[in-house]
């Protein structure tokens, strides 16, 4: 799945995704644009909290270079927090995308 392909201006208000990794620097130079121009505000990205404390540990993270047109929150479950799903919600629709059924 494409997930720019499915932002299209008149089609997202909302947007969660879920993510093991998160590459803050794929996200900000070019996804951020694509939701931006889709019309969504600030997506919502859920990504495994052990690796969010990880990367801000011993990774390239700084907690300032967390803060941009998104909000990410680390889930914690007893193992590893590895769902791929998307969601983007429009007006008159939603389109949920799972790619890995790690639920």
């Amino acid at each position: 799945m494409n997930l720019v392909d499915a932002l299209s201006p008149d089609s997202a208000e909302y947007s969660m995704l879920t993510t093991f990794p998160f590459d803050v620097r794929f996200f900000t130079e070019y996804l951020s644009r694509e939701f931006s121009d889709a019309g969504v505000a600030s997506p919502v990205i859920l990504m495994d909290h052990d690796r969010y404390q990880q990367n801000l540990q011993d990774g390239p993270w700084q907690p300032g270079s967390l803060q941009g047109n998104y909000y990410l929150e680390p889930v914690e479950v007893g193992e590893v927090f590895h769902p791929k799903i998307a969601v983007t919600v429009g007006e008159d629709h939603i389109d949920v995308t799972v790619s890995s059924a790690n639920l």
